[in-house]
């Protein structure tokens, strides 16, 4: 995923449309992170973008399903996301 299309993304950005990156690793360092940095680069306005990953830290051991659902990856926690989105 990464090269980020900056010119789609500062369309989105322009046009009041929200963002959300979402990724089953580390927030940082990830897909999410590189679309901020190609913002920041561009001097695109970020408050729109949601980043959804794993937390940067400890993760339970457990079923993967267990630990999407703590990290709020699941998919009601990602629709949660995205109706707070709009």
């Amino acid at each position: 995923a990464k090269r980020v299309d900056i010119a789609l993304v500062q369309s989105l950005v322009a046009r009041g449309i929200p963002i959300i990156t979402i990724e089953d690793h580390s927030i940082r360092g990830g897909f999410g992170a590189c679309v901020l940095e190609a913002c920041n680069e561009h001097r695109v306005e970020t408050r729109g973008i949601t980043r959804l990953a794993m937390p940067d830290g400890w993760v339970y051991q457990g079923e993967r399903k267990e630990q999407l659902v703590d990290a709020g990856l699941d998919p009601a926690a990602i629709a949660r996301s995205v109706r707070r989105c709009r």
